[in-house]
């Protein structure tokens, strides 16, 4: 991804791009540096950047949905824990009974 915001942000230098690649990344500084080198055409770095700002708006909506799901589950729990489901069931046998 550092990679990526260099290019939107105009660096476009495969050598100094290739210092921005992760340490686990499997490919060599030599074959990454030669993988950026080309013509950066206008429209194509529009639509990295339509696509960048795309990943990091999902991520947010996706931080949103966790947040929302671990309000809930937190929730769900202190109401097991305070014995209120507990006592609902035993009403509801009581009732069949």
């Amino acid at each position: 991804m550092a990679i990526i915001k260099a290019i939107i942000d105009g660096n476009y230098n495969p050598t100094g791009l290739t210092m921005l690649a992760e340490e686990n990344c499997k490919a060599t500084k030599e074959i990454i540096a030669k993988s950026l080198e080309g013509i950066w055409a206008e429209d194509q770095l529009f639509e990295l950047k339509q696509a960048y700002d795309q990943y990091w708006f999902i991520q947010g909506q996706i931080r949103q949905c966790d947040r929302q799901i671990e309000m809930h589950l937190t929730r769900y729990r202190a109401y097991l824990d305070s014995g209120a489901y507990t006592m609902q069931k035993e009403d509801r046998q009581e009732k069949c009974s």
